[in-house]
């Protein structure tokens, strides 16, 4: 179809700005037109021009949920982006694999991201259960990034816990100086937005103690290891700045109870990790590493919560 100039240019960031993948949607259809080599016309054959280069160049992030793929999704050269978000269907029993290939993801195979963000699956006991290669199955890609988030859901962080370092065995480490883990629990009703099971065993709200050696010491352990990966932790309940130093000295104790591997040349003294806040993060501005909805919703508890403080100093009664 042809258009008109200025409606390409105003169109083309629209359109292009967030790529989805998911059951509904392929990859394969955006990239079409990518492959054409811009030749000039002959008297045999008529001019080519390769349109589509530049409106990939407009993608900000793919969002890349339960999807089916096949060997030859994803043909032509890689596709260069700011954020890769991988959205796996999460349950609490059940294993949803996030691509049909299973063994690997063709799609994601191609993408050279700045920036990917992984979801939590929400899955219980998956190490008693499925065993830890489980979940690399489950998330199958290797990629290598400057930046990896990881979007944690303390649900259930007292009891078993699975093994955070699979979530991200297939990235590229090499490559890796930034680590940003999010730690959050939404309501019911973002759960079921964002393709999660609500678990229908609710825990108790995880102590400090337990965020740090059931979830987030594991997690960040092999990335501390690195030496050089700066690692920022942003805890969305509401804490104060006492809990926030007792958070980072719980974790301290706990890397400290891990051996050290060969060749670490950790600065001793150093905290190895820095904790912020709901308000730090949306002050920050990001916007690709949640899901819409999600979003919303965080940052309209940030202002609540912004409300309620500044009430609560000028001696009135936070609602």
């Amino acid at each position: 179809m042809r258009v008109s100039k200025t409606f390409y240019q105003v169109a083309g960031p629209l359109l292009y700005s967030n790529i989805i993948v998911n059951t509904n949607r392929s990859i394969s259809p955006v990239l079409i037109g990518n492959s054409i080599v811009n030749r000039d016309g002959t008297q045999e054959q008529g001019a080519a021009f390769n349109l589509k280069s530049s409106l990939l160049s407009l993608i900000k992030h793919v969002t890349i949920g339960e999807h089916g793929c096949s060997r030859d999704a994803f043909a032509g050269p890689l596709l260069r982006i700011p954020t890769l978000l991988v959205v796996p269907r999460a349950s609490c029993a059940d294993i949803h694999y996030l691509c049909s290939s299973r063994l690997s993801c063709p799609t994601i195979a191609k993408i050279r991201p700045q920036k990917v963000v992984l979801h939590h699956t929400r899955l219980r006991d998956f190490d008693r259960v499925y065993g830890l290669d489980s979940l690399a199955k489950q998330v199958p890609f290797t990629t290598r990034c400057p930046t990896l988030t990881l979007v944690l859901d303390e649900t259930g962080c007292g009891g078993a816990w699975l093994d955070h370092e699979a979530s991200y065995r297939q990235v590229n480490l090499d490559f890796l100086r930034e680590m940003r883990v999010i730690v959050h629990k939404t309501p019911k009703w973002l759960d079921r937005i964002a393709q999660r099971s609500t678990c229908s065993l609710e825990e108790a709200t995880s102590t400090i103690v337990e965020l740090a050696s059931q979830m987030l010491g594991p997690v960040i352990a092999p990335i501390v290891a690195l030496g050089s990966v700066a690692i920022t932790i942003y805890l969305f309940r509401q804490i104060d700045s006492t809990s926030t130093d007792a958070l980072t000295s719980a974790i301290e104790a706990d890397l400290d109870k891990r051996p050290k591997p060969a060749g670490s040349d950790l600065e001793e003294g150093r905290p190895r990790c820095t904790i912020k806040t709901l308000s730090d993060y949306i002050s920050e501005g990001l916007e690709d590493e949640l899901l819409p909805e999600e979003l919303k919703y965080w940052r309209e508890q940030s202002r609540m919560r912004m409300a309620e403080g500044g009430a609560e100093e000028n001696g009135e009664q936070a609602v």
